[in-house]
């Protein structure tokens, strides 16, 4: 019994997996000589059920930035979609900003009494903020969750798509659930060899 939940957890595991998952790039222009960048933004994906959700900063530089056509890219295979339009913003936020994860905040220190201390400075983003979603097939999106994905806003700016380790719900849910079931199994038998002679 306790092979077949075992069996059963794991292949939920792996569904759960691929249902939903965060990625996000840095974007940037690649010096002429290719040995360096400047960050002027960064996208984030969140994909769930073969629809990707997208929002992205672009700090505005010049011409360019002036023609945007984000086209998504794997080995063997791209994927054109469409920014939309955008919006100039300034945001003031406190750690790694991704807008599809919580951002949890770590005390850098403790008081005489223990209590956390928090001293973040606040990352302020500048920049023509967009928003939509698009589909993506089951084969695209493994090949992004192997890190082979890259992002190119127009022939100068583009960075490359990074897997963002998420305990997504769905997989906590499961393993707490699987737990539970493990351990009712094993109460229930230790419990039985406790009453017999």
């Amino acid at each position: 019994m306790k092979k077949i939940i075992l069996g059963i957890f794991t292949s939920c595991l792996a569904l759960a997996i691929h249902a939903q998952s965060v990625l996000e790039a840095p974007i940037g222009i690649q010096s002429t000589d290719g040995d360096g960048e400047l960050l002027i933004g960064k996208i984030w994906f969140q994909i769930e059920n073969g629809e990707a959700e997208f929002q992205a900063y672009v700090t505005p530089v010049g011409d360019f930035t002036s023609s945007l056509s984000p086209v998504l890219s794997i080995p063997g295979s791209s994927l054109q979609f469409s920014l939309g339009d955008g919006s100039y913003q300034t945001i003031s936020t406190f750690g790694n900003y991704n807008p599809f994860l919580a951002t949890p905040l770590q005390p850098t220190s403790y008081d005489c009494d223990g209590n956390p201390v928090y001293a973040y400075a606040p990352v302020i983003l500048s920049g023509n903020f967009y928003s939509g979603e698009f589909s993506l097939s089951p084969d695209f999106l493994n090949e992004l969750l192997a890190g082979n994905g890259k992002i190119e806003l127009n022939s100068s700016i583009g960075g490359n798509i990074i897997v963002d380790a998420v305990p997504e719900p769905s997989t906590l849910a499961l393993a707490i659930v699987a737990g539970g079931c493990l351990f009712l199994i094993w109460w229930l038998k230790s419990s039985s060899r406790r009453r017999c002679p």
